[in-house]
């Protein structure tokens, strides 16, 4: 196994769509969305579920559609339609897989250190896939500790491998963790203070009477509350 002083760092990005990286500080990490059976890190989508994957004939990326999407997934279609995306989705996953668990959460922070901005205040975890193992999870956390001074929030389908830390209250003291709703897991729903739900339109959300989050301050912000996103 190679020493992970001698890997390449993970790709960090500063800024995503909706927020300017020069104005909201923001960091994010990605890995490749959809069904793990086609390389994707989302065990507990359902209605979102596609996956970007290189189609064999033409060597070009294709998404593939899950059973029972109803909306696709923007992170995949992301994937599909952008090389350097895509590669760097592969690359980091590859990463995650070599590194034994203390070297993860060493090379989670060298990366961030190396690839963020020196003022950056936030750092979204999976804009792009899911955390897909506990391997994974207690990483993200430690990183979260040694990181105090930024705010670490992710979003998440993949809720059995969470309901305890929330239940018992063992996050980080800066993580936000908003547990997503039309998964495969949204019986454990309940056990999760925040949640998100998505819908196709404005209207359809202002209607539902939860808050909209138009800049991530609702899923990075301290207080654990239920809120909506509108699709794009």
């Amino acid at each position: 196994m190679a020493s992970s002083i001698l890997l390449e760092p993970f790709t960090i990005g500063n800024g995503n769509q909706k927020l300017n990286k020069n104005e909201h500080k923001i960091a994010t990490f990605g890995l490749l969305a959809g069904d793990p059976k086609l390389g994707g890190t989302c065990p507990g989508a359902d209605e979102c579920k596609c996956t970007a994957v290189v189609d064999e004939a033409t060597g070009k990326k294709k998404v593939v559609k899950g059973d029972n999407m109803i909306f696709p997934c923007f992170a995949a279609r992301n994937a599909a339609r952008y090389k350097n995306v895509f590669d760097a989705q592969i690359k980091n996953k590859g990463l995650i897989e070599q590194l034994e668990p203390n070297e993860l959460v060493d090379h989670f922070v060298h990366s961030f250190y190396h690839k963020a901005d020196w003022d950056t205040t936030r750092m979204r975890w999976f804009w792009s896939g899911d955390c897909y193992s506990t391997k994974l999870r207690d990483a993200i956390f430690q990183v979260a500790r040694e990181i105090p001074k930024v705010i670490h929030y992710s979003y998440t389908k993949n809720l059995p491998i969470f309901k305890n830390i929330v239940v018992e209250k063992k996050l980080p003291d800066n993580y936000r963790l908003t547990a997503s709703w039309h998964g495969k897991f949204d019986y454990l729903l309940p056990h999760f203070p925040r949640s998100a739900r998505v819908f196709a339109t404005e209207e359809l959300a202002l209607a539902s009477g939860l808050p909209i989050d138009r800049d991530e301050s609702i899923a990075s912000g301290p207080i654990d509350q239920h809120f909506c996103l509108v699709e794009h």
